[in-house]
C-alpha cells in the first residue's frame, strides 16, 4: 500500500482544522439565524433596545457621580442694565467727575457703586447627566442688611427695560422673600413661581432664568438656595458660591451728596438737597398728620410740601373722599375741594407705589398714601 507523500498530508490535515474551527465559529449563528429563530431575535433586540434607555442613563450618571458632585451646575451674571433698560448706580462715597457719557457708569462701579432701586441676575443652569433634572425651589437668603448707599448715584435717562427677559420677580422687603413670575399666558402675578411647577432640565440641557429684584430699605447682599432633584433624590446647592462674593444691590437714599442724571445732551448735576430718587421713598420721611377712611380702607396724609398745618390737611382730604356734595370726574376723580385741586392715581399705580393720590395748592402739596 502507497503512503502519501507527508506534504499531500500536512495539507490535507490543515483543511480539516480549518474546516473544523469554521463550522465551530459559524455554526451556532447559522443555526441562531435559521429558520424561525430569526424572529426571537428581532424580539430580544426590541426588548434590549426599549429596557436600556432606563437603565443605561443610571449606569452613566453613577459613573459620573464617582467623579463629580455636581449633576448640574449654574453660573451667574449681573444683568441690571438688560432688565431695566438702562444702569443706574449709587457709590458709598463721592466719584471721580467725568463729562465722559460712557464712562461714567464704569467710574461709578469702580467707586464701589451697586444697582440701585432695582437690579438683575441671569442664573444658567445646565445639566451635565444623562437623566433629567428638576430644580423644585429657589429661596433667598439675606446675609446682610445696612443703610443705603447716599453717596453719588448716576441715573440715565429712562429709556424702558426689556420685559422679556423679567422671569421672576424677587422682593428682598418682603417677610419671606421668594421668587414670584409669570402664568402659563405670561401674565405677571404674585403667586410664587414654583408652587405647582419645576424648571424641567433634560439631558445634557442649558436653561436661562432671569431674576428683577427690588428693595427699598436697604444695601442687601444675598444668595440664592437652590433645591434640585436628581434621581428621586432632593438636593441643594448654594448660589453664588460661600468661596465667592453674593449678590449685591442698595435701595434709594432719601438724599445723596451728589447725582448725576445722563442723557443725550449729556451729564445734568441736579441739586441734592432737592433731588428724590423715589418718591414714595421720600414720602415715607415724611412725618404722617394722620389717617382718613376712604371707599376702600384707609390713607395716611402727610404735608409733602408747603407749610400747610395738619389739622387742615386731614380736613381737606376728608372732605375729598367721604362729602358727597364734592363732584369728581374722570377715572382719576379729580375734584376742587376748598381751593385745592384733588385727584387718584390709578389702581395699578397705587398697588405698586402704594401712593393713592394728591392734594395741591399753589406751592403746597398734601399726599395721601397706603403706608
Amino acid at each position: 500500500m502507497m503512503s502519501r507523500k507527508p506534504s499531500t498530508i500536512g495539507a490535507s490535515l490543515r483543511r480539516k482544522a480549518t474546516a473544523r474551527n469554521r463550522t465551530a465559529a459559524e455554526t451556532p449563528a447559522r443555526r441562531l439565524l435559521s429558520g424561525k429563530n430569526w424572529l426571537l431575535v428581532t424580539l430580544v433586540g426590541a426588548i434590549i433596545s426599549v429596557a436600556i434607555p432606563s437603565v443605561f442613563p443610571r449606569t452613566i450618571d453613577s459613573v459620573r457621580d464617582l467623579w463629580s458632585d455636581d449633576p448640574i451646575t449654574i453660573e451667574t451674571a449681573d444683568v441690571s442694565a438688560t432688565i431695566s433698560g438702562v444702569p443706574i448706580v449709587a457709590t458709598p462715597g463721592s466719584m471721580p467727575k467725568t463729562g465722559d457719557i460712557l464712562a461714567i457708569a464704569d467710574l461709578a462701579y469702580q467707586a464701589g457703586g451697586q444697582p440701585a432701586g432695582f437690579s438683575g441676575q441671569r442664573l444658567t443652569f445646565r445639566n451635565h447627566r444623562s437623566s433629567k433634572v428638576l430644580v423644585t425651589g429657589i429661596k433667598p437668603v439675606i446675609e446682610n442688611r445696612a443703610k443705603p448707599l447716599d453717596g453719588t448715584l448716576v441715573k440715565y435717562a429712562n429709556q424702558g427695560g426689556d420685559s422679556k427677559t423679567t422671569v421672576v420677580d424677587l422682593d428682598l422687603d418682603a417677610p419671606q422673600p421668594q421668587p414670584t413670575g409669570q402664568t402659563e399666558s405670561g401674565e405677571r402675578t404674585d403667586e410664587p413661581f414654583f408652587a405647582g411647577r419645576n424648571i424641567v432640565l433634560d439631558p445634557g440641557e442649558t436653561h436661562l432664568m432671569h431674576f428683577r429684584t427690588v428693595t427699598k430699605r436697604c444695601d442687601c447682599t444675598w444668595r440664592l438656595q437652590v433645591t434640585y432633584r436628581y434621581h428621586d433624590q432632593d438636593r441643594t446647592v448654594t448660589v453664588p458660591a460661600t468661596d465667592h462674593p453674593p449678590f449685591r444691590m442698595t435701595a434709594y437714599a432719601v438724599r445723596y451728596r451728589t447725582v448725576y442724571h445722563v442723557d443725550p445732551t449729556g451729564i445734568q448735576e441736579p441739586d441734592p438737597k432737592t433731588y428724590c430718587a423715589d418718591a414714595a421713598i421720600c414720602r415715607a420721611t415724611v412725618t404722617s398728620c394722620g389717617k382718613v377712611r376712604t371707599a376702600s380702607g384707609t390713607a395716611v396724609v402727610r404735608v409733602e410740601k408747603g407749610t400747610t398745618p395738619c389739622k387742615e390737611a386731614l380736613r381737606i382730604t376728608d372732605r375729598y373722599y367721604n362729602d358727597d356734595s364734592i363732584t369728581r370726574q374722570g377715572s382719576g376723580g379729580f375734584a376742587e375741594v376748598d381751593g385745592w385741586s384733588c385727584g387718584s392715581t390709578t389702581a395699578a399705580e397705587a398697588e405698586t407705589t402704594g401712593h393713592l393720590g394728591s392734594c395741591t395748592r399753589g406751592p403746597s402739596k398734601v399726599s395721601m398714601d397706603a403706608t
